[in-house]
């Protein structure tokens, strides 16, 4: 699964609208529905529905949406804690280059491969 499809969902069911979430995102708003339209069969359920007022979250997507926001919080932790210790790394007070283990970080969630 492309990992950028957890952003489409969330700024989708943000605005509301293709057009408005594919501008905000940077892309075509036809590559936005392509991409959810692709992870919906993949699912084979429906994430969004449509009416004249724009487009809603349904009930699964409601909880692809929660688990979404929650990938790209951690996403950006994991940003912040790799850009926090290549500074400590240019001031000499990180282990540059040694073994270490997967475990645990600032947030306290355990990170798996």
């Amino acid at each position: 699964m492309d990992t950028r499809v957890f952003a489409y969902v969330a700024k989708l069911a943000d605005t509301g609208s293709y057009a408005r979430a594919a501008r905000e995102l940077f892309i075509t708003k036809q590559g936005l529905a392509s991409a959810i339209e692709r992870l919906e069969r993949s699912l084979n359920v429906p994430l969004f529905e449509a009416d004249h007022k724009g487009v809603r979250l349904t009930e699964y997507g409601e909880v692809f949406c929660a688990f979404s926001r929650a990938f790209l919080d951690r996403q950006k932790a994991m940003s912040e804690e790799i850009e926090l210790l290549r500074r400590r790394a240019r001031l000499g007070s990180a282990k540059d280059g040694a073994p270490g283990r997967c475990g645990r970080v600032r947030g306290g969630l355990p990170l798996s491969r």
